[in-house]
């Protein structure tokens, strides 16, 4: 009988820990969601002349755009994110404004 009762506190103890541990894994993915939408949109218009220069540059620039996409798609806790969304049209803007004074 013992043997059930720490069995079973045992359990419930390591459910609750497995709870909060996933509770805290969610807490920051918003922000490196966000950081991972920013590195390479960043360096992609720090190195827009080079790389506009590549036969690559087309396929390039559509990979970047479909990834924003899957972006602009991503749940976090179930839910679209505002932040990631609002953060993404502002990268594209940029990005579209950088192209032009390019061109």
């Amino acid at each position: 009988m013992w043997f059930k009762l720490v069995q079973a506190i045992k359990k419930k103890k390591l459910d609750q820990r497995e709870e909060s541990q996933s509770q805290k894994n969610y807490r920051n993915m918003e922000a490196i969601l966000m950081h991972a939408v920013k590195l390479p949109s960043k360096t992609f218009l720090h190195l827009l002349q080079e790389l506009s220069r590549l036969s690559s540059f087309c396929k390039l620039r559509l990979g970047i755009l479909s990834r924003m996409e899957k972006y602009m798609k991503v749940k976090v806790k179930g839910k679209r994110s505002e932040k990631i969304q609002e953060l993404v049209l502002e990268l594209l803007k940029f990005s579209l404004s950088e192209n032009q004074s390019l061109s």
